[in-house]
């Protein structure tokens, strides 16, 4: 716990990454899912803002 705030070794800092990596890309198809329909909620907001001026941006 001491070792919180210290500055991660380099070994320590790519085995950090290499976990990351291990814990993200078993996730990647999900979070490009996600982030798209995100994208297109925005893009519809955008329109129904544009053709009707109530919608809150």
């Amino acid at each position: 716990m001491r070792n919180l705030f210290a500055n991660a070794s380099t070994e320590v800092a790519q085995q950090l990454m290499l976990a990351g990596r291990r814990a993200t890309w078993p996730k990647i198809e999900r979070i490009r899912n996600t982030t798209q329909i995100s994208r297109s909620f925005d893009q519809c907001l955008q329109r129904l803002g544009d053709r009707y001026h109530y919608v809150k941006r």
